[in-house]
């Protein structure tokens, strides 16, 4: 009986350790990190409202881009999401 309870009070203590490791691992990828995943989220989105406000249509209440500028639309972004500039003149 007293096995069993050290048992299982030793596994709870690692798991949760584990649980505690992975969380942290997490949070020092995504947030620490000074090039994270979500800052760089949140740069290209700002970026892909500023393209779409110059693209997009002002009589249907800026929802809509029409389907001649798409290409120039993708290709107003900068490098992480569209094209380089030498790219840009084949089109």
């Amino acid at each position: 009986m007293i096995y069993w309870l050290f048992f299982i009070l030793t596994v709870q203590f690692i798991m949760l350790n584990l649980f505690v490791l992975v969380v942290l691992e997490q949070f020092e990828t995504y947030y620490l990190n000074p090039n994270n995943p979500m800052k760089n989220f949140k740069d290209d989105v700002e970026k892909f409202k500023q393209a779409w406000a110059k693209f997009a249509l002002k009589r249907g209440g800026g929802l809509m881009i029409k389907e001649g500028s798409l290409v120039s639309f993708f290709s107003s972004f900068p490098e992480p999401l569209g094209k380089n500039q030498s790219d840009r003149s084949a089109y």
